[in-house]
């Protein structure tokens, strides 16, 4: 929940906030009077996964219907994209790394160490200089015709180019035209979301935001048409994982960056709420939980204390990975995230968080 003001007659009135959180367990609902600094009315309501308008419609049918119309602000979370990484679930997403042999992924582990795995990712020929000049492009015709069981099947594409960082993703850009008119499937090309010099890591990061597109899409899709059917006019905005607020239209189109919506929402709630210099927060939910350190800071800035919050976030979610794998390894099963039942293996697209509140 995020404080908002407005200013009447040069006076700072506080103002109604709801905020709703999806996890995947239950979709629970807050309304929160600033003036008062207090809870007003708070719901929890089991989460329908199979149809997410029923357990966001049942969280709003707990508030009252004069605070909904007050609220200028709703500040929305949700766990349901952390969910779909340790669950192994979303869509069927297919990458396509430009610049990266076969022989190249198995050296580097690329199952075990991003996540990708050999049926998922396309590994073709790069033409082009260490200075990411393009030699010649892709003959994309020819690999669609080539790899036609790859594509097949595929819900949503992403793209890497090894030289992407140095030439703003040529090769990707020109990828997207032919496959986006081939295939009419969402596509996400790496370099519009990392411009890392590992390509592995923006390959993994597109491939995850890929696989991630339809689970936020009927999210959103939910709250918009159960605020609209009630006719609730307030801001939307949605916690990202760093803590700070992004609207509707990002979050569909960078998904990814709702991972550990929720843990960040609670890190900037719980210490709203306590004020307390130094603590820890612990996010219990049904799926996973987060453990969050909040230091205080010596930094001041415009009479605000800052406060820096490390929130292991990776680490939680990587926790939670290594104890499904332990399983699977008793059950005889393999995770599609697994690096061996005791591997150390991050998952990379999901960050680290460093929250700043001044």
């Amino acid at each position: 929940m995020y404080r908002c003001r407005n200013r009447i007659n040069g006076v700072l009135n506080m103002s109604i906030g709801i905020g709703i959180d999806t996890g995947g367990t239950f979709t629970d609902i807050v309304i929160y009077d600033f003036s008062k600094d207090r809870v007003i009315s708070k719901g929890k309501t089991p989460t329908t996964k199979e149809d997410l308008r029923i357990c966001i419609n049942n969280a709003l049918d707990m508030a009252d219907e004069k605070y909904l119309k007050e609220a200028v602000q709703i500040s929305i979370s949700t766990t349901l994209a952390t969910n779909c990484c340790v669950e192994n679930k979303g869509s069927r997403a297919k990458l396509i790394l430009v610049g990266v042999t076969d022989s190249v992924m198995d050296w580097i582990k690329a199952d075990s160490r991003f996540g990708l795995s050999a049926e998922d990712v396309l590994c073709i020929d790069s033409h082009s200089t260490y200075d990411g000049t393009v030699v010649d492009h892709p003959d994309w015709d020819k690999v669609i015709e080539d790899n036609a069981e790859f594509f097949a099947d595929a819900q949503a594409l992403a793209v890497a180019e090894v030289y992407a960082h140095r030439n703003g993703g040529e090769i990707e850009k020109r990828a997207r035209e032919v496959l986006t008119e081939r295939f009419g499937v969402p596509f996400v090309m790496g370099n519009e979301l990392a411009n890392d010099l590992n390509v592995m890591e923006r390959g993994a990061t597109a491939w995850l935001n890929a696989r991630l597109l339809n689970t936020v899409r009927d999210f959103t899709d939910a709250v918009e048409s159960s605020l609209e059917k009630r006719g609730v006019k307030a801001g939307r905005m949605v916690v990202r994982s760093d803590g700070s607020l992004m609207n509707m239209e990002v979050v569909l189109t960078y998904p990814v960056k709702t991972i550990l919506s929720g843990p960040a929402a609670s890190i900037v709630g719980g210490n709203e709420l306590t004020e307390a210099e130094n603590c820890l927060i612990v996010d219990m939910g049904g799926t996973t939980t987060d453990v969050s350190i909040v230091r205080e800071e010596a930094l001041h800035h415009k009479g605000h204390k800052n406060w820096k919050i490390r929130h292991p976030g990776s680490r939680s979610v990587h926790r939670y990975i290594r104890s499904r794998r332990r399983q699977q390894a008793r059950d005889g099963q393999r995770s599609p995230f697994s690096g061996g039942p005791e591997s150390d293996a991050p998952v990379h697209g999901i960050e680290q968080i460093s929250l700043h509140k001044g």
